[in-house]
């Protein structure tokens, strides 16, 4: 019992034991206050060993990612020119039996030229000469390709020379001066 409370059971007029010494003192605030842990580390996971299986799943990972990534980036290699077409003269048909008397065949003549147009310079006349059309495209939208290259009415195929049309026997040209060169 504490003294306080010995003192109004005495006031009441009631007996009091008398309280031993060791409880007799109470403290009235409580100065001292229970000590407290200290504070905990964090936590750190716990290390985990790799295994032979681990290792090889990281390794299969990894190759796939490097082939993943070879596809996408991959060089591309420069397209190829399409294959020049090749003039195909018409030959006779073999007979099953030669005739008797051959006579013989004349040379075949070259194609005709156009004749030669006026006012055009004749150092790009000459290089349209030699110019090599490898296809040649009429109707809506007419093309000819030359060196691997597209060129449609309009596009300057050589310096100075501009394609104005293209007709399914000829090939016309112009150039700064509006002179005008026919190509068959």
């Amino acid at each position: 019992m504490s003294q306080i409370a010995a003192a109004l059971a005495r006031s009441k007029g009631k007996k009091v034991d008398p309280v031993p010494p060791a409880e007799s003192v109470v403290p009235a605030i409580h100065t001292s206050t229970p000590p407290m842990p200290p504070p905990a580390a964090p936590a750190q996971p716990a290390k985990r060993k790799f295994t032979p299986r681990d290792i090889a799943g990281a390794g299969a990972a990894g190759i796939a990612l490097l082939v993943v990534l070879f596809l996408i980036f991959r060089p591309t290699a420069a397209p190829e020119p399409p294959p020049k077409a090749k003039a195909i003269a018409a030959a006779p048909a073999p007979a099953a039996t030669p005739p008797p008397a051959a006579a013989p065949q004349p040379a075949p003549t070259p194609a005709a030229e156009a004749p030669p147009a006026e006012g055009f310079p004749a150092d790009l006349e000459t290089q349209l000469k030699a110019l090599v059309i490898s296809a040649r495209r009429t109707g809506a939208e007419p093309r000819i390709v030359v060196g691997g290259k597209v060129f449609a009415p309009g596009d300057e195929v050589l310096p100075g020379a501009v394609l104005e049309s293209v007709q399914a026997d000829k090939v016309v040209f112009r150039d700064a001066a509006k002179n005008r060169f026919e190509r068959r």
